[in-house]
C-alpha cells in the first residue's frame, strides 16, 4: 500500500458515513455531482451527457471531427481527425447557460465543424460543402465522382458562384471571353445526337442547365429554339460586317461568317429529332468556343409506339472538337473584375461577333484601329514578356501577342498570383474530384481559397487559410505570433511525429491523409492548452480516493481547474500533495486533509 493511503481510506470511510456532524462530509461525492451525475464507490462523479468536471458542474460543448488533432489525442493508426470538442477550431464557453463553442474566424457551426463562406458569397452564389459540390458536377464534362467518404467532405465549404462570377467568395466579376482574331484559325464544336424513339419527349442539358421537354418529332428549328433558352449557352453576338475594315484582317478571318449561338441540322430527309429507326442531328456551337462539354440527354420519357414498356435510346458524340481560343477579353484586353467589363488595349480592339467583326460579345475580339503593328503596353508587353512582331514567312502575319514571363499574365503582362511556391504547391482546397474521394490534387491559383490581387501578384486568403498561395489551413492568431506565442504551428505530419505515433500516411490520394502538409494545428508548450494555446493547464495528480489504482487526473479529480490562472480550486477536505497522497507543495488537490485530531 502506498504511503498515506491509510489516511485516505479512513477519510473515504468517513465520507460515506453521512453523519451530518461538523467535520464530516454529508455527500460521498463533491457537491453531490451538482445533480448532473452519479457517484460511484470511489466517490468519483460519472457525469451525464453535456456535463463535465470533477463535480459535473461544467457544461460540455458539441463535439466534431478535429480539423487538426491535439498531440495527446492522436491515435496510433496513422489516421487523424478524431472527435474533439469544438472540432479544435474553437474554445468552449462553459459559463453560458447553454455551453457554446467560440470559433476561430473562418469557421462556424455548433462545433466549429464547417469552414465559413466569405461575406455570404456576396449574394452571388451558394455556400456548399465539397461533398455537395462534387455531386453537382457536369456529366458532359466528364465522369462525376463521389466525395462523401473523405474526412473533409462535409467540413470544407466554399461558394458555388452564379454564372458570371468567380473566386472563393464570388467577389470577382468574370469578363467576356473570345477567340483571338490574330492567331491561327480554329474550329467550332460540332456534336452529333443520335435519337431512337417515336413516342414521348427528350431533355437536353448543357453545362448543368436543362431544356424544357422536346417532343420526339420536333423539327430542327424546334430543337434549336429549345436550346437557345438555356442560360448556359452564349447568345448571338451581332452580324455587322464593317466591310471597310475586313480587308485589313489577317486571312482567313475575313472569310469566316458570324451567326447565331447555335445551328441544328438533321442528317437525312426527315425533319424530326427522333425516330424508329434512329435519326441523326448535328448541333454546331457558333458562339461558345473551345473544347466544350457534351450535351447530356435524358430519355426517361422517350419510348416506342410498338413497345410501350421500352425506353428510347439517345447518344451524343463529338464530331468536331472545338479548337478556337476562349480567352478572357480575347487576349487583347484586361478584365475589370469589379465591373466584369473588358478594357481593350489602347482602344485598338473592340467588342466582336466572335469572328473578327464588330459585335456584342464585349470581348476585345475585333481590331478597330487598323493596321495593328505592335504589341500592347506603353512599351511592348510592359517589359514583362516577348512580343510576337516578327513576320515568320511569306503570307503569314505576326500575331502581335505577348509571350509572358513567369509570374505575369494578361494581354500586356500584368502580375499574376504566384503559382510556384517555396515549399508548398497550391493544391486546390475546393475543386471537382478527379476520382472517388480524391479532390486535392490539382494545383490552382491561390489554392481556391484566395483572391489574386493582380496589381501586387499576391493572394488575399479567406479567413482561416494562409500562405503565399493560401495553401495551408492557418493556425490561430497571427502569422508573427501563432498559437498565441505559447506553441508551435505544425503540419499534420509533424503533429503525428511529435506524438511519437506511426507516421502520418502522406498520400494526396488518400481520403484521410491527403492533408499531411496542408492542414496545420498548434502543438502547445508545457503549461498551455486549447486549440490556440490560450488556456493554462493545471497540475495533474493521482486521485487519492481511488484505492490501489493509479488514476492520474487534472487536479487529481478533487478540484476544478481555473484555465485563466492555471491553478486548481480544490474541493473541501482536499489540498496540496507531495505527489504520492501525502501533504506537500503540489497544488494538485491530491492530499486528503485530516478530519480527525491527530491524523496527518
Amino acid at each position: 500500500m502506498r504511503p498515506h493511503r491509510t489516511a485516505a481510506l479512513l477519510a473515504a470511510c468517513l465520507f460515506t458515513g453521512g453523519l451530518g456532524q461538523p467535520g464530516f462530509i454529508n455527500s460521498p461525492c463533491a457537491n453531490s455531482c451538482s445533480g448532473h451525475g452519479l457517484c460511484d464507490v470511489y466517490h468519483v462523479c460519472n457525469c451525464a451527457d453535456t456535463w463535465t468536471g470533477a463535480d459535473c458542474s461544467r457544461r460540455t460543448c458539441p463535439v466534431g471531427r478535429a480539423w487538426a488533432d491535439e498531440v495527446s489525442a492522436i491515435a496510433a493508426s496513422g489516421v487523424g481527425h478524431g472527435a474533439a470538442e469544438c472540432s479544435r477550431k474553437g474554445l468552449c464557453d462553459r459559463d453560458a447557460t447553454q455551453a457554446r463553442c467560440v470559433c476561430q474566424a473562418g469557421f462556424e457551426g455548433a462545433a466549429c465543424e464547417r469552414s465559413s463562406c466569405g461575406d455570404a458569397c456576396y449574394g452571388r452564389g451558394a455556400c456548399v460543402t465539397l461533398e455537395y459540390y462534387a455531386s453537382r458536377g457536369d456529366p458532359g464534362a466528364g465522369e462525376v465522382y463521389d466525395y462523401s467518404g473523405a474526412w473533409d467532405a462535409k467540413m470544407l465549404r466554399s461558394c458555388s458562384c452564379a454564372a458570371g462570377f468567380a473566386a472563393h467568395d464570388c467577389s470577382v466579376w468574370g469578363c467576356p471571353t473570345g477567340d483571338d482574331p490574330f492567331t491561327l484559325e480554329g474550329n467550332n464544336e460540332v456534336q452529333r445526337v443520335t435519337c431512337e424513339g417515336d413516342r414521348g419527349t427528350v431533355v437536353l442539358a448543357f453545362r448543368g442547365a436543362s431544356t424544357k421537354p422536346i417532343p420526339w418529332d420536333a423539327t430542327a428549328s424546334d430543337v434549336r429554339a429549345a436550346l437557345l433558352q438555356l442560360p448556359t449557352l452564349r447568345t448571338s453576338a451581332g452580324d455587322e460586317a464593317y466591310v471597310d475594315e475586313a480587308g485589313l484582317l489577317p486571312e482567313p478571318l475575313n472569310r469566316q461568317l458570324s451567326g447565331g449561338a447555335i445551328s441544328v441540322g438533321v442528317v437525312g430527309s426527315v425533319d424530326v429529332f427522333c425516330g424508329h429507326p434512329a435519326v441523326v442531328t448535328e448541333i454546331s456551337f457558333l458562339q461558345d468556343f473551345g473544347d466544350l462539354p457534351s450535351l447530356v440527354p435524358d430519355v426517361r420519357d422517350l419510348g416506342y409506339t410498338l413497345y410501350p414498356t421500352k425506353v428510347g435510346k439517345i447518344s451524343v458524340a463529338e464530331m468536331t472538337k472545338g479548337t478556337k481560343e476562349d480567352r478572357e477579353c480575347s487576349g487583347r484586353g484586361l478584365c475589370d473584375t469589379l465591373t466584369g467589363r473588358c478594357g481593350c488595349d489602347q482602344d485598338k480592339w473592340g467588342s466582336s461577333d466572335g469572328y473578327g467583326g464588330r459585335g456584342t460579345r464585349g470581348d476585345c475580339g475585333v481590331a478597330v484601329d487598323l493596321p495593328i503593328e505592335d504589341c500592347p503596353g506603353e512599351i511592348p508587353c510592359n517589359g514583362h514578356g516577348v512580343c510576337d512582331d516578327v513576320v515568320p514567312g511569306p503570307g503569314v502575319e505576326p500575331t502581335y501577342a505577348c509571350a509572358c514571363q513567369e509570374g505575369w499574365t494578361g494581354a500586356d503582362r500584368r502580375p499574376a498570383a504566384v503559382t510556384t511556391f517555396e515549399r508548398f504547391g497550391g493544391r486546390s482546397w475546393f475543386g471537382r474530384p478527379t476520382a472517388t474521394d480524391e479532390a486535392h490534387v490539382t494545383e490552382v491559383e491561390c489554392s481556391d481559397k484566395g483572391t489574386c490581387l493582380r496589381d501586387e501578384g499576391t493572394c488575399e486568403c479567406a479567413q482561416g487559410f494562409a500562405g503565399s498561395a493560401c495553401e495551408y489551413l492557418a493556425c490561430p492568431s497571427d502569422v508573427l505570433r501563432p498559437c498565441n506565442g505559447h506553441g508551435e504551428c505544425k503540419t499534420m505530419a509533424q503533429l503525428f511525429e511529435a506524438a511519437g505515433r506511426a507516421p502520418y500516411r502522406s498520400d494526396v490520394n488518400d481520403p484521410y491523409t491527403w492533408d499531411d502538409d496542408m492542414v496545420r494545428g498548434c502543438h502547445c508548450d508545457d503549461g498551455w492548452a486549447g486549440y490556440d494555446c490560450s488556456l493554462r493547464t493545471c497540475l495533474a495528480g493521482d486521485d487519492p480516493l481511488t484505492a490501489y489504482v493509479v488514476d492520474v487526473k487534472e487536479c487529481s479529480g478533487r478540484g476544478l481547474c481555473d484555465y485563466e490562472k492555471g491553478t486548481c480550486d480544490c474541493f473541501d477536505q482536499f489540498g496540496a500533495s507531495d505527489g504520492s497522497g501525502g501533504k506537500g507543495p503540489r497544488e494538485d488537490c491530491g492530499y486528503v486533509l485530516p478530519i480527525l485530531p491527530g491524523v496527518a
